[in-house]
């Protein structure tokens, strides 16, 4: 099977406060847009890309890029490219700490990768997408197994299909809706099969993605729960489709994941 088309991210364009309001920082809005333009394929960047992806003039550009070297988010190879440093991973373990279900989900995650032979991993919500915090995988070959910090569509995945059975109907619908203005494509080829996994989840728990996001991966969604501070999380199986038999995803991966969701509940305590 071909691997996924993997588009590497544009970031909106930041203007001026007016935009957002008084007290909008659009100087720091606009180097986090730098740092987001980076996506899981890239290696270096050079100055015309980071303009592209982001919308922001040359010149910004390297004036950012120069600040966000000097302050260690960003580091330049001899060719005068750039990609992120290794010190934006001391802002993100804050976050992962705070995470503390991680520590009771992951045995119980390996466990259950092990034995369909995939990976199983945790999703939290963001904005249109989802972020992954966990991932546990078995030791067989795995086509893609997403690692802590990819991001993915919502409506493309069957772990954010999930993410959005997840939500309150009136934040699911903001969200919907603001995917539809954003990601026209991604909304026009995903939708009616987003809306059907949010019914999916809620009749029978659990949601199906036969390749939908990468064709070479089935996967099975199943809405987690809502921290206290109000972070949604949603779980994943996915197993590679040469692995599977015919049925097998919804009747032995399905039901795993279901209990596998259930038992996470359980043992956690906030």
């Amino acid at each position: 099977m071909p691997k996924p088309e993997i588009q590497p991210p544009t970031t909106k364009t930041v203007r001026d406060e007016s935009e957002h309001g008084e007290w909008f920082a659009t100087t720091l809005a606009r180097g986090l847009s730098l740092i987001e333009a980076f996506g899981p394929e890239d290696t270096w960047l050079g100055n015309a890309e980071l303009s592209r992806r982001t919308g922001l003039s040359k010149p910004t550009v390297s004036r950012l890029s120069s600040t966000l070297i000097e302050l260690g988010f960003l580091t330049r190879n001899d060719e005068g490219k750039f990609r992120p440093g290794v010190r934006l991973l001391a802002l993100a373990y804050p976050v992962l700490r705070s995470l503390t279900i991680r520590l009771v989900a992951r045995p119980l995650m390996l466990e259950v990768a092990r034995e369909i032979r995939g990976a199983v991993s945790l999703g939290a919500l963001d904005r249109l997408s989802l972020i992954y915090v966990e991932t546990a995988r078995s030791t067989d070959p795995h086509p893609r197994s997403p690692d802590v910090g990819n991001n993915a569509p919502l409506i493309q995945t069957a772990i954010g299909r999930a993410l959005l059975a997840q939500l309150d109907e009136a934040t699911r619908m903001r969200v919907l809706e603001q995917t539809r203005t954003d990601m026209p494509d991604l909304w026009e080829r995903h939708h009616a099969k987003a809306a059907e996994a949010v019914q999916d989840c809620a009749r029978q728990g659990y949601c199906l993605s036969y390749g939908d996001f990468d064709p070479r991966v089935h996967a099975v969604g199943v809405p987690l729960l809502t921290l206290p501070d109000g972070t949604a999380l949603a779980m994943n199986c996915g197993i590679p489709a040469f692995r599977l038999g015919y049925g097998q995803l919804e009747n032995d991966v399905a039901p795993r994941a279901v209990a596998l969701a259930a038992s996470i509940r359980t043992m956690w305590k906030p």
